[in-house]
């Protein structure tokens, strides 16, 4: 099966404005969770995965996420200490992250969840609320006043 690493975004759902803010609303057809692939045989995206570093083992580190161990190669951004968190693509980390970014990553990951697993509405901006500050500065993240 050819897998095309863009399909959810060609089938995400729809964006609605109420009252009460923006809401993503689910629609049919999207990428399973389990394998990214759609029932219509189209495959979902690649997506890091935030996993903090348990124990590291040459190339290699045992880390934990989002409910699960796995061996994780770290050739990339080299020996981490317990305690780090890495994002990772397919068993590879890929870079470094603060516990912060960790935080907002899996906040995101969430939402997505939240989105592909709804039959209704959910709303996206409780996920994202670094995002929808309405003090934070065009271009800057909650915690990047700099912008």
């Amino acid at each position: 099966m050819n897998c095309d690493p863009l399909a959810f975004l060609s089938n995400p759902g729809r964006m609605e404005s109420g009252a009460s803010g923006r809401k993503r609303v689910a629609e049919q057809n999207g990428p399973t969770q389990q394998t990214g692939v759609t029932d219509k045989g189209r495959c979902g995206m690649c997506i890091g995965i935030p996993m903090q570093v348990i124990e590291q083992r040459d190339l290699m580190a045992l880390c934990r996420g989002r409910g699960r161990e796995e061996m994780v190669n770290t050739m990339l951004i080299g020996p981490q200490e317990p305690g780090t968190w890495i994002l990772n693509f397919i068993g590879s980390a890929r870079e470094v992250l603060t516990e912060t970014e960790a935080k907002q990553t899996n906040d995101a990951l969430d939402a997505l969840e939240q989105i592909m697993g709804s039959d209704g509405e959910v709303d996206v901006d409780s996920y994202f609320a670094d995002l929808t500050d309405p003090n934070r500065k065009p271009g800057s993240f909650s915690n990047d006043q700099s912008g």
